[in-house]
């Protein structure tokens, strides 16, 4: 009934000419206004790749698009699934997010036809045939892999790759997640490219650009509060309400450590610990633990002697995860229990259980820090 062509498929075309016919204007229309997708995402909607619209911010961009159609149901078609609030780059053009999930360049929209000016919705273009052209990179496809699967490529770190904070990823538990990834370019030359013969890769190696982000901003709390935790009590979440939204982020930032309102924005972006997350609570700042070394964990976390002094100190390079840690510092990971895999951490009291060895010390610090008038995120 449906194939109406006999070709042995089912388009969205022949399913719902109608809102086939929308989706097609809309695409097409930021094709001509933007040329691709990261464009459009970027100067349209005013949006990073880590961030998302809800419908009226679709409204507001439709509008400055001259889309004429129903903008409604536009976002129900545009939605992955019903009931959903928010949009992302994703969801935008469903073929475009099948080819980053393959690790290619994007160069094909989904609904738009051949004979539209531009027929596609690429990401960023460039040159296929030109191997230096950073568009077609191992280390951008990589990135586009880890957003399109887990929502950023800080998501990714903490929740797959480095779940339990040693500061690097082996080659072992790298290849299980391209796997999951459905990353289908290199992987072993992909890796010799990141490591550089290096045992071990850092997130550093894997997004410069988001370590360094997270590195400032980490410098900037920690520099000016003593800690991560006090930075929450003194400048982030000062009413005690324990989740602030992203213009209260915001706007904390603002006051506290004179960051422009761009640069806040992408802050709240980085230290998302889920796609489409719209408030942060304290330990989504364990982040920005990403890039200080396992033994400064404690002091740049919970501990005002010895803070200020750890947020002055280089991000650790390259190569600083990969070194075995001391006891003391291993148990200090164990200890922070990543949140994003169920875990919770203590703060304060010095319990973090320096000096203890491995799980026994990271229990040790929970029940240290709670008992040492710190407290215990669930």
């Amino acid at each position: 009934h449906y194939d109406c062509d006999r070709s042995g498929h089912i388009s969205l075309q022949e399913i719902d000419p109608k809102g086939f016919e929308e989706l097609n204007s809309f695409l097409s229309l930021m094709t001509d206004k933007y040329g691709d997708l990261d464009s459009a995402w970027k100067w349209g909607f005013g949006k990073d790749p880590h961030g998302s619209i809800d419908l009226q911010e679709l409204r507001e961009g439709c509008s400055n698009l001259g889309y004429e159609g129903d903008v409604d149901q536009l976002f129900k078609n545009l939605s992955p699934m019903p009931g959903r609030q928010l949009l992302t780059i994703w969801d935008i053009d469903p073929e475009c997010t099948r080819k980053r999930q393959r690790g290619q360049a994007v160069g094909g929209g989904a609904t738009a036809p051949p004979s539209t000016k531009t027929s596609v919705m690429s990401s960023g273009g460039g040159n296929p045939n030109n191997p230096g052209d950073v568009a077609f990179s191992p280390r951008r496809q990589l990135k586009n892999v880890l957003r399109t699967a887990f929502g950023s490529t800080v998501i990714a770190w903490r929740q797959e790759l480095d779940q339990h904070m040693q500061g690097s990823v082996t080659f072992g538990k790298f290849m299980i997640v391209m796997e999951h990834c459905n990353f289908t370019g290199n992987v072993k030359k992909l890796w010799e490219q990141l490591t550089e013969g290096r045992a071990g890769a850092t997130f550093k190696d894997i997004d410069p650009e988001a370590f360094k982000g997270l590195a400032v901003l980490r410098e900037q709390l920690v520099g000016k509060y003593g800690s991560l935790v006090q930075a929450w009590d003194q400048c982030i979440d000062v009413d005690l309400v324990g989740r602030v939204d992203e213009s209260e982020f915001v706007a904390a930032l603002e006051a506290g450590i004179g960051a422009p309102q761009k640069t806040a924005k992408k802050y709240f972006s980085l230290l998302r610990s889920r796609p489409g997350q719209r408030s942060l609570a304290c330990e989504d700042l364990q982040a920005l633990l990403i890039t200080v070394p396992q033994d400064q964990y404690a002091a740049v976390w919970s501990s005002g002697s010895g803070g200020a002094a750890a947020a002055s100190s280089s991000p650790h390079d390259e190569g600083g995860g990969e070194a075995s840690a001391a006891a003391p510092a291993a148990s200090t990971a164990e200890g922070f229990s990543n949140s994003n895999s169920g875990g919770g951490y203590g703060g304060g009291g010095g319990g973090l259980g320096d000096g203890l060895g491995g799980v026994v010390g990271g229990v040790a610090g929970v029940v240290g820090g709670v008992a040492g008038g710190g407290f215990l995120v669930l």
